[in-house]
């Protein structure tokens, strides 16, 4: 009769034993399958940020080849305008043209920057220190724009361009050269993952 009840104990504990260590399995297999979407998920959220960002940078690349040409048109009627090489009255009608959609570019561009700093700053993940320090320059950036076409046209002179990136690229200051080099065309892609070391080191540089 013990014989019999603790055959039946041994056999309930294997039992519970085979069935915990099942359980064990499910929750296992359970927690792989969330690592695994976890992942995914965030490579998605990942590549979609990078997407944008690269769009938004191919948006301004596009614009500043408009804004080069516009403004070596506007130079070259100028130029005539001061040697009397065309009718004056359709020299100033097509001057102001080009200036109002010089102005109007300008607007567009500087706004599609600040968009692609913010964008850029959530794609590298940004330290809420760093977050703010570009948020102020964006600020003081706002609030100093250009008087108008005017004003841009002189700054430009020099190259017909260098005075508009010029201007531009000392508002984003607060970005790191890495970002920077990219942000102003001089990379072929979007940041890779090693960007955010890149932009850490140079900040560090930049501190020390």
């Amino acid at each position: 009769m013990k014989t019999e009840h603790s055959t039946a104990v041994q056999s309930k504990a294997r039992s519970a034993l085979s069935s915990a260590s099942e359980h064990e399995a499910i929750v296992a297999r359970l927690e792989a399958k969330l690592r695994q979407s976890e992942a995914e998920y965030r490579s998605a959220r990942s590549a979609k940020r990078d997407a944008e960002a690269e769009k938004l940078r191919a948006q301004l690349a596009s614009l500043r080849k408009m804004l080069k040409e516009s403004h070596r048109v506007l130079s070259h009627l100028m130029k005539q305008e001061r040697r009397g090489g065309a009718p004056q009255a359709e020299l100033a009608v097509t001057r102001r043209d080009l200036e109002r959609q010089q102005g109007l570019n300008a607007v567009y561009l500087k706004n599609e920057h600040i968009r692609l700093a913010r964008v850029l700053g959530t794609v590298l993940s940004f330290s809420p220190e760093e977050t703010a320090k570009v948020e102020a320059r964006i600020a003081e950036y706002s609030e100093s724009w250009w008087g108008g076409p005017a004003s841009l046209l002189r700054d430009s002179q020099a190259d017909g361009y260098a005075g508009l990136t010029g201007s531009l690229t000392e508002t984003i200051t607060a970005l790191p050269t890495a970002l920077s080099s990219w942000f102003w065309g001089g990379g072929t892609a979007a940041p890779a993952a090693t960007s955010r070391y890149l932009l850490l080191n140079n900040k560090d540089a930049t501190n020390a």
